[in-house]
């Protein structure tokens, strides 16, 4: 492919997908106009994800939300359902006011925008990482677990090669030897066995500054929780 059939290809993407986020905005409105009727609100960015799903908070009068933005085949299913258990374990996740699950539309607690990463500091630091551990305890000592997916030998896999793959490749443009490429495979080995003798808790996957919010009472706020 030329450089002038590269451009017509990346402009085509470009109008698909602008045409794409237009259609998702009137269907965003559209379901919000039947919740809220004649209000008036408005929205503004809030964040975005990893993968497809995007974050609007919506002001309302003088209170805010957060309106999640999952187009299919993205499912929300595994987001109300484990915010829902959070929240019974005594954790602070958004509550959920309303959801379409069909059209991939949740409407939550705005938890703010005060991130661990923002908050933390020598004078803060211990206080809100023994809140984000006590909080991390009562789930485990309160919900076994016992339904979720099990965090395997090959879930255990699949993560550890991300470092090889992301960072040594990905990053620093690294090509392994065969020797090298042994070394870590008899590490991860190690590293897995060693993982699996270990007790089985609830684990949440993605627990970290940016996903913890710092909030007046009862931090921390806990997101992006789907993949427990």
């Amino acid at each position: 492919m030329n450089r002038d059939s590269r451009a017509r290809a990346a402009h085509l993407q470009l109008q698909q997908r602008e045409s794409f986020v237009s259609d998702r905005i009137e269907q965003l409105h559209a379901w919000l106009g039947g919740l809220l009727g004649q209000a008036d609100y408005r929205l503004a960015p809030a964040s975005a994800d990893a993968s497809a799903r995007r974050y609007w908070r919506l002001y309302l009068g003088a209170d805010s939300r957060i309106v999640m933005d999952a187009p299919p085949p993205e499912d929300c299913t595994r987001f109300v359902r484990l915010a829902q258990r959070l929240r019974a374990s005594g954790l602070r996740t958004p509550a959920i006011h309303a959801a379409s699950l069909e059209q991939g539309f949740l409407l939550l607690d705005d938890l703010g925008d005060r991130t661990y990463l923002g908050a933390l500091g020598p004078a803060t630091a211990n206080a809100l990482y023994q809140d984000a551990i006590e909080a991390l305890l009562r789930w485990q000592s309160r919900d076994a677990g016992a339904d979720l997916p099990p965090y395997d030998a090959a879930l255990l896999a699949r993560e550890l090669a991300i470092f090889r793959d992301w960072f040594l490749e990905g990053l620093l443009g690294l090509r392994l030897s065969a020797a090298e490429q042994a070394l870590l495979d008899d590490a991860e080995r190690l590293l897995i066995a060693s993982a699996l003798e270990q007790p089985r808790v609830c684990v949440h996957r993605d627990y970290h500054s940016r996903n913890l919010m710092r909030l007046d009472t009862e931090n921390p706020g806990i997101l992006d929780f789907q993949d427990a």
